[in-house]
C-alpha cells in the first residue's frame, strides 16, 4: 500500500474507496518501492502499488527478472475516482515502457504540484512561475515524463486556488486561469 501516510498509500486509499475496498477485504503491508519490489522478488507479494512518474526505476528492475503486469483502469472507474476526487487525471503507460508489457495500460494519475503558502509574497511566486517555465527544457531533460510538463498541461488536476503571484504570470503569457472545483 506505500510506505505508511505516504502520498502511495493516500492515492491507495482512494482507489480502494472508489473499488469499494477495506483494508480489512485483504492482508496489507505498508511498504516503499524498494522492499515491495524486493518482496516480489522474493515471491513474498501477489500484488504492489507504485505511485510514480514512468518509467519507475523499480518496476524497470523487477520486469528485467520477473513476468510482471500492470492493472488497466477503465473508463468508468476513472470517472468515477475524478468524479470524486478531483486531483486525478486519465494517464496512459506506453507499451513497451516496462519489459514484457506490449499494450497501453490506462492508468490514474496525479499531477505533480508545486505548493507555497499564501503568505508568500507575489512577486516571489511570480518570479519563481516565470523561472520555472523559462527554463522547463532543463527540468525535462531530468526524467522521461517531464517531457509532459508544458503549459497546455500546466493546470491538468488543479484541486488547489493558484497563487495571486503564479496567476499574474498566467495571465501575463494568456493563459486562461480555471476555475477550481
Amino acid at each position: 500500500m506505500g510506505a505508511p501516510g505516504s502520498g502511495t498509500e493516500a492515492d491507495m486509499r482512494c482507489l480502494l474507496d472508489i473499488a469499494g475496498i477495506k483494508y480489512d477485504d485483504m492482508k496489507v503491508d505498508f511498504l516503499d518501492f524498494n522492499n515491495t519490489v524486493d518482496r516480489m522478488k522474493d515471491g513474498q507479494l501477489d500484488a504492489g502499488f507504485v505511485v510514480g512518474g514512468y518509467p519507475v526505476a523499480a518496476i524497470m528492475d523487477l520486469a528485467t527478472t520477473h513476468d510482471v503486469d500492470l492493472v488497466s483502469f477503465d473508463d468508468d472507474f476513472l470517472a468515477k475516482l475524478q468524479e470524486k476526487y478531483p486531483f486525478y487525471i486519465k494517464d496512459t503507460i506506453p507499451a513497451g515502457t516496462y519489459k514484457g508489457i506490449d499494450r497501453d495500460v490506462q492508468t490514474p494519475a496525479v499531477m505533480a504540484m508545486l505548493a507555497v503558502d499564501a503568505d508568500v509574497p507575489e512577486e516571489v511566486v511570480y518570479q519563481f512561475t516565470k523561472a520555472l517555465w523559462e527554463h522547463i527544457d532543463e527540468v525535462q531533460r531530468v526524467h522521461a515524463k517531464a517531457q509532459l510538463i508544458t503549459l497546455e498541461t500546466a493546470f491538468d488536476g488543479l484541486s488547489v486556488p493558484l497563487h495571486d503571484g503564479a496567476i499574474r504570470y498566467y495571465k501575463e503569457i494568456g493563459l486562461e486561469i480555471p476555475e477550481v472545483k
